[in-house]
């Protein structure tokens, strides 16, 4: 389990059992993956949107299209359009001239 979800996990196993009632060990471990994948989606997606942000192309439809992505290939999907293009180092010569 990643970090921050496996304590709270394991305090609700032990000792929240009234707050858990009817949730079984394998449930609370389901349930505390997928808090982490949540939390990292909402991670990606704050990086994103700054990124987006940074670069003037921000518009309310595109920050709503990635809030409603359930996944990060589905955020990805969006983003690719809005993400900036490796530079080799050709390229970098001949902006240099």
């Amino acid at each position: 389990m990643g970090a921050g979800g496996s304590a709270a996990g394991a305090w609700v196993a032990r000792c929240g059992k009234e707050v858990s009632v009817g949730v079984d060990d394998a449930q609370l471990r389901d349930l505390a993956e997928r808090l982490v994948s949540v939390r990292e989606l909402e991670a990606r997606w704050a990086a994103i949107s700054a990124s987006v942000e940074g670069q003037g192309e921000l518009t309310e439809a595109l920050r709503v299209s990635m809030l409603c992505a359930a996944t990060r290939a589905a955020l990805a999907d969006r983003y690719r359009p809005y993400r900036p293009r490796r530079r080799t180092k050709a390229e970098i010569a001949r902006e240099r001239g």
